[in-house]
């Protein structure tokens, strides 16, 4: 990324990223939902089976993979839906850019200590390789951020599923449905007050963490990516966190999905964390009578 771009997919990101890479140590257990991300959904009410594909909302271009069997599904379905419309007007992008701004004025430098300061500056500016122009601008930008803008500056180019379903979706004139706004989805970062969560000097190295991630996700373990997102939110001492970042939200998307199904075959693409657990879209479906089942191939 060459300039500073606000938009929804630097969000998008940032809500996943940001919540799942503190101090995070790969889980090692293999269960029942090793090794697949497609799963198809069918009931008695629905005319059309619809299908659920757990995604990560930033992978480097030459990691990003999409299956043909994803592609054909998603092509066979008469519409997508996403966690969010990422298609913002000017009027909302400008919106959402002073949402994402420090208050005041202010930058990175008004929150931390003189050291971890140093070093994190010392971080995007010595390993990302970032101008010093360009690093005064991104500290001005709330914290929950900088892993996004560490990995856009630190891969030469980067994939986004949501960008790439809504390409195909568009061309094959599907329509197109969000399950929150991204105005929601600020609300909730906010309300959890981990917008202007400041890594310590554990967190700052963004890119060897991201790398832990993304090759969890590359095994398409759900139950990995669960228990990685259960560790860390077990961390906080706030346990309403988990359920407003995806308890809560999980069970709010469901009437929305069985009103969908009941009228349309959709792909559904959301954050992969969302699927697994007890509070989990797939076991939330079941409990709804739906059957969910794997596309493994």
């Amino acid at each position: 990324m060459k300039k500073l771009i606000i938009s929804s997919s630097v969000v998008i990101v940032a809500i996943i990223l940001f919540f799942t890479l503190v101090n995070f140590k790969a889980p090692t257990s293999t269960t029942a939902n090793s090794g697949t991300l497609l799963w198809k959904i069918s009931s008695d009410k629905q005319t059309e089976p619809s299908y659920l594909y757990g995604t990560i909302h930033l992978m480097p271009e030459k990691d990003f993979f999409l299956g043909e069997d994803a592609l054909q599904t998603l092509k066979s379905a008469t519409s997508l839906t996403l966690e969010v419309d990422i298609d913002l007007s000017i009027k909302e992008q400008v919106k959402m850019a002073q949402r994402l701004m420090l208050p005041d004025g202010k930058s990175l430098k008004d929150y931390m200590s003189k050291e971890d300061y140093d070093l994190l500056y010392s971080y995007f500016a010595d390993t990302l390789q970032i101008k010093e122009s360009k690093i005064d601008r991104y500290f001005k930008l709330k914290p929950f951020n900088l892993v996004s803008l560490a990995c856009m500056e630190y891969y030469d180019n980067i994939e986004n599923y949501e960008q790439v379903f809504t390409k195909i979706a568009k061309k094959n004139k599907l329509n197109i449905n969000s399950l929150e706004s991204i105005d929601e989805q600020f609300n909730i970062i906010e309300a959890s007050g981990l917008d202007m969560y400041i890594p310590n000097k554990d967190e700052i190295f963004m890119i060897k963490q991201f790398e832990e991630l993304k090759e969890i996700y590359l095994t398409k373990n759900l139950d990995s990516l669960h228990q990685f997102m259960q560790a860390e939110l077990d961390k906080d001492d706030d346990k309403s966190i988990e359920a407003k970042l995806l308890e809560d939200r999980n069970k709010n998307w469901i009437p929305k999905l069985d009103s969908i199904m009941q009228n349309e075959s959709s792909f559904i693409a959301v954050g992969a964390a969302h699927l697994s657990g007890d509070n989990g879209i797939i076991n939330l479906l079941k409990q709804k009578g739906y059957t969910v089942s794997s596309m493994n191939k």
